[in-house]
């Protein structure tokens, strides 16, 4: 008799349940007949363009669903950060950790290390896109593999950042707010055209705020000191030649983040054969029921003295284009990024030096190269592109760590284990992909990439025998491929992989299209340091191999209006195969000594539901409504991974809404009030997390923003607004750590507080 899986058919029936509902709202609305009618001319939604399938076009003709946040949306919703885009895309988690500071972290679509930033179209960091988070064109989140045609393959998705270029008008403007806890922000832009072909735009922005989390004993932390600059040029001699050059540089020196520590434990800092480094009755619990009393917004430590954050980063961008004809085109996208960092800090906040840390970056260079053949043939019915990427990222990284140091004792890299990192990762691509268009209604792509990666590491470690106290020793693993006698060890490996992408779309109308993509797109491997390489199969190896994530997306993309008001509605529902996950697990090497190390751990079913609309009710009030479901849910775990485990940074439910009304005033100008609502479900920030306690678990939250305020004053130059972030306090976290095990606390790093200011602005020439 057959055995029934009564489990997984549960779950097939509750996906298809959820596929046909959408499908029926996406039937129930697509106009029919004469109930519909195009808006009217004083009544429109803005046309959305896009660059995803890497030349522009419309939203609304692209079969896979892309989020975009327009600038004046940009302006309005105030996003001025990376872990800002929580309040306009749907089924995205951000999140900073403490250990890599100033850095968003994106998960999407309950994907977290396969989600890439580009800026200007180059792979760049968490910190450029941020620290350049103004002036921009618009931000588009892309959500699914991105295995063909972008510049680095990923499997949850890929965020361009496409900052504003340099146009034919003189005009530019000066932006200046005051806020709470002291923020101070200019931002200035001068678009300068020089000739008829030679463009330039140039701007800077400085933000300085005070540390949303005050100290008693010492500086306050969490604070903002921040200054950018942009310079792009745009030379077009021709109709056939085009040249856009960007040059960017951003720094960083202010206090980062620390952890706010909890539920301190009565053993914090006692172990086993070396007794307790500190008095736990008159010094660690009094401290944590110190810290209890203060909240999550003050602390007092006056540890480490001369505590620091800084970052610099800077980069080039060359893109140039040459049209043989109208219908073949060549381009080529030269890329470099150059970053380093330094900090130097408590991680927790009680008044001891439990964890003193100093790390950074001293040197991180990217040069990426990419050409493109690009053409249209076929009685202009066959888009085409062919291309080949290539990247060099050397890296040199640097920590030490102060552990359970002595009251009186200064933090000294003789002291203390110190480990650096040399890496270098190569990545070379060759693609394709082409659209033919059947009939004036049906289109189907075709895409294929191939990938080689080759990953090479070179670490050391060196420090106290016991990692606390004795004498200095090499402290990387007991393996038999590490070099003892210089203290190193070496690992490479190389990956390759073939991804895809498979669309179909059928044009109802020249504004309604239904589609279906199904992609692949991969992850490339890396290195556990501190895991032998005579470990069990099954456990952590010291290299792990690549994931890969497979999708289906069926999506209804439409705009039009009903009698006067215009609507605009993007459906999308998904499933996503996830295969040789990586995923953190603990384990135990060869020689019994415990390790935490990534290993290529389970595979997963992810599946989702997307929404997003945009309407207008009356003239001049827009209602925006995003929704993201997602359900992740393990299918295979391994010896040390648990497929009972849930995913983590995977909200189940995410809502964006927002709503602009905007009417003219006598004097001159326009009144504007705008105001947002996010909601993000649970979520945990732990791969390894069956069993855990409650309180590692972030619950549900709501954010509130608004800004009201009158542009082009009495008919002049200047706009004025006032703006609130946050406007309920709300209370989350950004990042948890449970040490309780180990160091003996919860460590949580939280989101920053209510702001709220005034903002002035002055334009010209537009």
């Amino acid at each position: 008799m057959k055995t029934i899986n009564r489990d997984k058919n549960c779950h097939a029936y509750s996906y298809n349940r959820k596929l046909a509902v959408a499908i029926s709202i996406a039937i129930m609305c697509i106009p029919a007949g004469n109930a519909f009618a195009q808006a009217s001319a004083s009544r429109s939604l803005e046309e959305i363009t896009v660059v995803a399938r890497r030349t522009e076009e419309r939203a609304m003709d692209v079969p896979i669903t892309v989020t975009v946040i327009t600038a004046d949306h940009l302006q309005a919703a105030q996003i001025s950060s990376g872990e800002d885009l929580i309040r306009v895309v749907p089924s995205l988690h951000t999140g900073q950790g403490t250990t890599d500071p100033g850095t968003t972290n994106y998960s999407l679509r309950g994907i977290s290390a396969g989600v890439v930033s580009y800026f200007s179209d180059i792979p760049s960091s968490g910190i450029t896109t941020d620290d350049q988070l103004w002036d921009m064109s618009s931000i588009q989140a892309l959500s699914g593999p991105q295995g063909t045609l972008f510049g680095r393959n990923s499997t949850g998705g890929a965020i361009l950042f496409v900052p504003q270029r340099p146009r034919d008008e003189l005009e530019g403007f000066v932006d200046l707010a005051v806020g709470n806890y002291d923020e101070q922000r200019i931002t200035a832009v001068a678009n300068l055209p020089a000739t008829e072909s030679l463009k330039f735009r140039v701007g800077a922005k400085s933000l300085r705020r005070d540390g949303v989390i005050e100290n008693l004993l010492g500086p306050d932390m969490q604070s903002q000191d921040r200054h950018s600059f942009r310079l792009s040029s745009l030379y077009e001699p021709s109709e056939k030649i085009s040249n856009y050059t960007l040059i960017d540089y951003s720094e960083r020196d202010e206090q980062g983040p620390l952890l706010i520590t909890e539920d301190v434990q009565d053993g914090l800092g006692c172990f086993d054969g070396l007794g307790c480094f500190y008095d736990n009755a008159r010094q660690v619990i009094p401290l944590g029921q110190l810290q209890e009393r203060l909240g999550i917004r003050k602390i007092a430590n006056s540890y480490p003295r001369g505590a620091f954050d800084k970052s610099k980063a800077w980069g080039l961008t060359n893109i140039f284009s040459y049209n043989f004809t109208t219908n073949l085109a060549i381009r080529y996208l030269f890329g470099y990024r150059y970053f380093e960092s330094d900090y130097f800090r408590s991680q927790t906040s009680l008044d001891l030096p439990i964890q003193v840390a100093r790390q950074g970056t001293p040197e991180s260079d990217t040069y990426t190269h990419e050409f493109q053949l690009k053409g249209v043939g076929f009685g202009d019915r066959l888009d085409w592109t062919m291309g080949i990427f290539y990247s060099d990222a050397e890296s040199e990284a640097f920590r030490s760590y102060a552990l359970f140091n002595q009251v009186d004792q200064p933090f000294s890299f003789d002291n203390n284990p110190t480990a650096t990192d040399l890496s270098d990762r190569i990545s070379k691509a060759v693609y394709a992909q082409a659209t033919h268009s059947f009939t004036e209604k049906l289109a189907v792509t075709l895409g294929a990439r191939y990938t080689e990666e080759e990953a090479d590491l070179a670490t050391t470690s060196i420090g106290p025998q016991f990692t606390f106290f004795g004498p200095t020793t090499c402290l990387l693993v007991a393996s038999p491929d590490v070099d003892r006698d210089n203290c190193v060890r070496k690992l490479s490996d190389s990956y390759d992989a073939v991804t895809y992408n498979v669309a179909v779309d059928y044009k109802l109308s020249e504004d309604l299209l239904v589609y279906i993509t199904a992609r692949k797109g991969f992850n490339a491997g890396g290195f556990n340091p501190g895991v032998r390489d005579d470990n069990a199969p099954g456990s952590p190896q010291p290299a792990y191999a690549p994931e890969e994530l497979k999708d289906v997306e069926i999506g209804f993309k439409g705009q039009w209006s009903w009698g006067n008001m215009p609507i605009r509605a993007n459906i999308a529902v998904y499933q996503s195969k996830y295969s040789d996950m990586h995923r953190s697990a603990r384990g135990i090497n060869a020689d019994g000594v415990p390790f935490i190390g990534t290993t290529n751990a389970a595979e997963a079913t992810i599946e989702g539901l997307q929404v997003e609309t945009a309407f207008m009710p009356i003239d001049r009030l827009q209602i925006n409504f995003n929704y993201g479901y997602l359900d992740p849910r393990y299918d295979k775990g391994t010896e040390v991974f648990s497929k009972k485990n849930k995913f983590a940074r995977a909200p189940e439910h995410t809502v964006n809404a927002s709503v602009n009304y905007s009417w003219p005033v006598n004097p001159g100008g326009e009144i504007f009030i705008f105001a947002g609502y996010t909601y993000q479900s649970e979520i945990t920030f732990t791969d390894s997390n069956l069993g855990a306690p409650d309180d590692i678990y972030q619950k549900g939250y709501a954010l509130v923003d608004a800004k009201i305020g009158w542009n082009q004053v009495g008919g002049g130059p200047f706009d004025i607004g006032f703006y609130g972030k946050n406007i309920a306090d709300e209370e989350y976290a950004l990042d948890r750590q449970d040490n309780r095990d180990f160091l003996g606390f919860l460590g949580t790093h939280y989101n920053v507080p209510r702001t709220y200011g005034i903002e002035v602005r002055y334009s010209f020439g537009r």
